[in-house]
């Protein structure tokens, strides 16, 4: 073989396996994207532990104007939904908490960690019955970092799950979950 053949077949190699390497990492990829997507809700180490008791909160639904105290313990289940203006994920999963509320037979509270103005899209949003309040110092002293993220509490205030949720479809799980674990104690 004279040197230009053997140059181009070099070249032919190179970029084979070059283009496995990427077909390798895009595979890669779409496996993890595909596992986040199936498993729904992600699992986070901040905000109140398992098992622990949230102090209730007594506040004004800035949507309706009512005041309330949260939970309510009409409920069995109360989920609350803290969210960030900033935040576009968010708004896919709060709208339709409303129908949680309603159907799902859960109290459901939407914190947003912006003030006014801020909080006026996700504010808009939030449907009856579920409830709205700005309080970025609440997301503080749950040691809420990451939005979205869900937390739900029977009725009277323990943490049963929290998880980070992407989607309304991964509320809906992270209550179904809750139901069943709070039907087995």
């Amino acid at each position: 073989m004279s040197g230009w053949w053997l140059g181009s077949y070099l070249v032919l190699w190179a970029m084979l396996a070059l283009t496995l390497v990427v077909l390798l990492v895009v595979l890669r990829q779409l496996g993890l994207m595909y596992i986040q997507a199936s498993s729904g809700s992600i699992r986070l180490d901040e905000g109140p532990a398992l098992g622990s008791l949230v102090a209730p909160l007594a506040a004004v639904d800035e949507v309706s104007g009512e005041p309330f105290d949260f939970p309510s313990g009409e409920s069995e289940l109360s989920l609350l939904v803290f969210a960030s203006p900033n935040c576009s994920i968010c708004d896919e999963a709060v709208r339709g908490v409303g129908s949680l509320a309603r159907e799902g037979g859960a109290d459901v509270l939407v914190l947003s960690d912006g003030e006014g103005e801020r909080s006026e899209t996700l504010r808009k949003l939030v449907e009856a019955p579920a409830r709205f309040i700005s309080s970025g110092h609440r997301h503080q002293l749950m040691g809420i970092r990451s939005t979205p993220q869900a937390v739900v509490l029977d009725r009277k205030g323990v943490v049963l799950e929290k998880a980070i949720v992407n989607r309304f479809e991964h509320l809906q799980e992270l209550l179904d979950q809750s139901k069943t674990r709070a039907a087995l104690k």
